[in-house]
Formats: C-alpha cells, structure tokens, sequence
C-alpha cells in the first residue's frame, strides 16, 4: 500500500517529575505525517533550544506503542510499549547512556485526520527515575 507524505503541525508538551523538581518542555514544528499498514509516521524537527541539538525525530505510533528515533548530534531509538519496560541506549556528545523505559499509559486518539496521544512512563538512568507526561497533537494543514 503506497502512502502519501502531508504536511502538518505536531505540538508536543512534556512534563518530567525528577528528585521533586518538574521541568517542562513544550513546543510545535512542521512536520512530515503519513499512515502506511496501519502505522501512523511522523517526522519532525526538535528546536535546538530544548537540549536535544535540534535533533531530527521520526515517529511510529500503533495502538498500545510508540518507537521513537532521534538522529542528530544525541542519538536514540526508544520503544514506548503499554505496561512493559524497554531498554534504549542515548548516544550524546558528552557520552552513552543506558536507559529503561516503563510505560504506563498510552491513551491513542490519532486517525488519518490527525489528533492527540498522551503517554505516561517513567525513564530509568542511572539509578534516577524520572517520571514524564507527554502530549503529542498533531493537526493536518488545511488546502486552500
């Protein structure tokens, strides 16, 4: 089945709870959005301002799970499945990391149209746990 790229907007907020301190992250990029077997695919931009260098993001969203693929100077792959732990490794300038990730609650609402994910889940690095709420909006461009 042949898919066709749009053009869309993601917003994405982030919210991470670490050692009692909240950092929060929110921002919005054009972005690349498709469905190919059921699979919906997204790639973006991440503003260099947030700490990733203005990495470059492709997104995989089924059901009950998320991969995620950073490329650029940090570098990751990262799986996001519903009520299991995945381990990921996050390749920096400064070094590799070792992570765990354990997800707790995807909530899916994204058809060919756009719409929302929400995702709970919890990283592990290095003895630290740091818990993020994530919400993702992706809304298509209107033709004119």
């Amino acid at each position: 089945m042949k898919s066709i790229k749009e053009y869309a907007t993601i917003h994405i907020e982030n919210s991470q709870l670490s050692e009692g301190v909240t950092k929060k992250t929110d921002f919005s990029s054009d972005c690349e959005f498709y469905e190919k077997d059921g699979i919906f695919h997204i790639t973006y931009k991440e503003p260099s301002d947030i700490g990733t260098g203005g990495a470059r993001v492709f997104l995989k969203i089924q059901d009950t799970s998320v991969s995620m693929r950073r490329m650029g100077e940090f570098k990751s792959v990262m799986v996001y499945e519903l009520g299991k732990t995945t381990d990921a490794l996050y390749k920096t300038p400064f070094g590799n990391m070792d992570m765990k990730i354990s997800t707790s609650s995807i909530e899916n609402d994204i058809s060919a149209n756009g719409g929302i994910l929400k995702m709970k889940y919890a990283l592990m690095i290095g003895g630290e746990k740091i818990e993020n709420e994530m919400h993702l909006e992706i809304k298509k461009e209107q033709k004119i």
